[in-house]
């Protein structure tokens, strides 16, 4: 099963990558990441590659 699958539009998610911490909530899905509305209001892109190698959650 492919990462991307794990992942859905409005998903509350938490990445923790290195000493960087990102918590928001998934607005988008593409083929090669996701894009999170971060909780300090600014939006990231994480790619599936990076994630694979970082811990992450769903809640």
């Amino acid at each position: 099963m492919s990462i991307q699958c794990e992942f859905a539009e409005g998903d509350r998610v938490y990445v923790k990558a290195g000493t960087t911490i990102y918590k928001g909530d998934v607005t988008e899905v593409e083929n090669h990441g996701i894009w999170i509305n971060l909780d300090l209001e600014t939006e990231e892109f994480l790619s599936f590659d990076d994630l694979k190698g970082w811990e992450w959650a769903i809640e």
